[in-house]
């Protein structure tokens, strides 16, 4: 899209930063938008058919049958977006802190973003209650994109319940880490063409 168009970027993570617990790797995703009405407007959708099933509050990949997913997924293709997927394989950061990896792996897919779109309206499924932790988060964002020219971001931590977006991006995070944590890339393969950057650090 024009660099001059405020896009919206919604980011979650798939797998978790401990260095030698959980997942083996860390995916960080952004889901980029010029218009965000749209995909919430997906996902509403989306829990009105689950009815009852529908989790509490949420709708999340982790919960949701694979044949919702897989029709999420394809309708989410449709839309005006724009993925940005990092993802980590943890044992080449055995000895790193894991939240020091969660921020170095968001602050570079951030990066990929604001190289494409540098007026950004960031929010980020709110991961932390502590506010030294926020600002952490934020200063290592900023500080890796300080080089971009011209560039106007936002960053705003929110509760995925609050906004829709961020439950879709849930179900990209979960594509990918399906990918890159089971060797299953169905579901990430039905995102292909919206794909503007896929790197796996190893």
């Amino acid at each position: 899209c024009d660099v001059t168009t405020l896009v919206y970027g919604f980011l979650d993570e798939s797998g978790d930063p401990a260095p030698l617990t959980g997942s083996r790797n860390l995916v960080v995703a952004i889901l980029a938008t010029p218009q965000s009405r749209p995909i919430a407007q997906h996902v509403r959708r989306a829990r009105r058919a689950l009815g009852k099933r529908s989790p509490s509050g949420e709708f999340k990949a982790r919960f949701t049958q694979p044949k919702i997913i897989e029709r999420f997924l394809r309708k989410l293709a449709t839309e005006n977006i724009s993925l940005y997927v990092v993802a980590v394989d943890k044992k080449s950061y055995r000895h790193a802190e894991g939240e020091a990896l969660y921020r170095e792996a968001v602050a570079r897919t951030v990066r990929y973003c604001v190289e494409r779109s540098p007026r950004l309206h960031l929010i980020l499924d709110r991961r932390y209650t502590n506010a030294k932790q926020r600002t952490e988060l934020e200063t290592a964002i900023r500080e890796v994109i300080a080089d971009i020219p011209d560039q106007l971001v936002i960053i705003e931590p929110l509760d995925s319940t609050a906004r829709p977006e961020l439950q879709a991006v849930d179900f990209v995070a979960w594509a990918f880490g399906q990918k890159y944590e089971r060797g299953n890339d169905y579901f990430a393969r039905l995102l292909t063409d919206r794909v503007v950057v896929e790197e796996a650090l190893k």
